[in-house]
């Protein structure tokens, strides 16, 4: 009788310890899959600023070889030209990679507009190409390349 009451205890003990080591077990594994996310998370986003960083440095490269691009004589030149030329073919490019990279900005800050005028001085960008993006947006085939929202945001600037 004694020993059978003595296994009764130790079975409940036996089953007390087991749940506790499953409860700690899965407390800990839910930790740790919950930081795993969390540090990936945070590397993807460093990945993504990095490339961010990469295309504007790669813009930065394309005005220091072609100054022209960002020459306010040469911009208004190009608002009413319709005859293309490699110089105004290049500056097309040129602003849709400008633009490109502003519309991935912005999507990646969430329009944000204090983080994304703590990367670029997006306020250069846009008004130093007005007239482009003014005449781009006229071209129905840019208005379906950028998301209404972009263009709302990047007229923000323009009204300014």
């Amino acid at each position: 009788m004694k020993r059978k009451i003595k296994n009764e205890v130790y079975n409940k003990l036996n089953l007390r310890i087991a749940a506790i080591s499953l409860i700690v077990s899965f407390i800990i594994g839910l930790a740790g899959m919950l930081f795993s996310i969390h540090y990936n998370e945070k590397q993807i986003k460093r990945e993504v600023i990095a490339q961010l960083e990469n295309r504007l440095d790669n813009i930065n490269a394309e005005q220091m070889n072609y100054p022209y691009l960002e020459d306010s004589i040469f911009i208004v030149s190009q608002a009413n030209k319709i005859k293309k030329t490699d110089s105004s073919l290049r500056y097309t490019i040129y602003c849709e990679r400008v633009f490109n990279f502003l519309q991935d900005l912005t999507e990646e800050n969430d329009y944000n507009r204090t983080d994304i005028e703590k990367f670029v001085d997006i306020h250069y960008f846009v008004k130093q190409h007005k007239a482009w993006i003014l005449k781009e947006e006229k071209d129905p085939l840019i208005n379906k390349a950028y998301p209404k929202k972009f263009i709302s945001f990047i007229n923000s600037y323009l009204d300014k």
